[in-house]
């Protein structure tokens, strides 16, 4: 009897090792691609107690004998820290911060309406207390909120 070996992989079995190797690929980028935008998002929440809380100090301290605040644009995703009573545009003094282009503000709840919060000298307090939640632009299920108090703490809601 003459029996062949045949040594190799037909094409069969390679289509078949190359399909499995594309899921796993495709389920790990996905997989990489949700933490990636969700530590994206926890730094940004972050940067944003930062801000507001630089805002706060900065009043209590009585630096410029001046208050200052926050301001929120949420078409633009934008981020302002001002000197004074109000938010002007045209100040030289305001420092703007772009949030990432994978998060939004998705909501702006602050007492008396308004895109502003502005901390009171000496004590730190605030009559715009409310909240902001941002989240992920392409799910916007995946979301942070952040408690702005009266008397001006700001905190992570976890």
């Amino acid at each position: 009897m003459d029996h062949k070996l045949n040594k190799g992989f037909t094409l069969a079995e390679i289509l078949i090792v190359l399909a499995i190797i594309s899921i796993v690929s495709a389920i790990t980028y996905v997989a990489f691609s949700s933490l990636k935008n969700d530590q994206i998002l926890k730094k940004e929440v972050k940067n944003l107690v930062s801000i507001l809380e630089d805002s706060r100090s900065l009043t209590t301290s009585g630096k410029e004998a001046s208050n200052y605040g926050v301001f929120f644009e949420i078409l633009s995703n934008r981020i302002v820290s001002f000197k004074g009573d109000t938010y002007d545009p045209n100040s030289p003094t305001n420092k703007e911060y772009l949030l990432s282009p994978s998060v939004v503000i998705l909501e702006l709840n602050l007492s008396g309406g308004g895109s502003e919060v502005v901390f009171k000298r000496l004590k730190g307090e605030t009559n715009q207390s409310g909240s902001v939640v941002l989240g992920l632009a392409n799910a916007t299920s995946t979301q942070e909120s952040i408690a702005i108090y009266p008397t001006g703490t700001v905190q992570k809601i976890d």
